[in-house]
């Protein structure tokens, strides 16, 4: 593949969308990428003929804040997250539950969390995928209430072999599930979709 804009032969791994390179994408910045790509293209569309008011290009919101991201992103299970956007999600929403239950506005706490839930697997899917992996991986949080309950069927101790499996299978769990989320993304883009951010990765 080759670069519109250094114009070098580069391995797909090596570039960040079809006709850019990760090289230059961290040298302009991905909003100057997105502008100087929409010129170039227009460029090549209006030496063939085309009309290029037809060929436009839709840049991702820049500098806005991860939280903010996760709720306009409501349902979206495709493409991918950064770290950042996952883990801002989590720890504002606990102090935003922590905070309500403290005030005791329960009714509220309770709609805010039922709110909360289609977001927070959409964006654990899309973090997964920023790692190359399936969504299908975020069923690994279910461990835990499935240990949770032998757990609680053992009166909440570790005194039989339920309440022992049931602790091991909710640790365990969980630890491979915060692993998994605290991953790496992949430096470029994968099957998935770009790399959400080049310098978080």
């Amino acid at each position: 593949m080759k670069c519109m804009f250094c114009r070098e032969i580069k391995l797909s791994e090596e570039m960040y969308a079809e006709n850019v390179c990760i090289s230059c994408t961290m040298k302009m910045g991905n909003q100057e990428v997105i502008v100087a790509a929409a010129d170039v293209l227009h460029a090549e569309l209006d030496s063939t003929g085309i009309d290029a008011e037809s060929a436009t290009i839709t840049p991702e919101p820049q500098g806005e804040y991860p939280y903010l991201i996760t709720w306009k992103k409501y349902a979206v299970f495709k493409g991918r997250a950064a770290r950042a956007e996952f883990f801002a999600f989590v720890l504002i929403n606990m102090l935003i539950e922590l905070l309500l239950n403290q005030l005791r506005i329960r009714p509220l706490a309770i709609l805010f969390w039922v709110a909360s839930v289609t977001p927070f697997i959409a964006v654990a899917v899309r973090r997964l995928h920023d790692s190359g992996l399936s969504g299908w991986w975020s069923l690994i949080p279910t461990g835990y209430f499935v240990g949770g309950v032998l757990y609680g069927l053992d009166n909440f101790s570790f005194n039989h072999l339920s309440g022992k499996i049931g602790g091991a299978l909710g640790l365990i769990s969980m630890i491979v599930w915060f692993w998994l989320m605290l991953r790496r993304g992949h430096p470029g883009p994968n099957k998935y979709g770009p790399n959400p951010y080049e310098a978080d990765a």
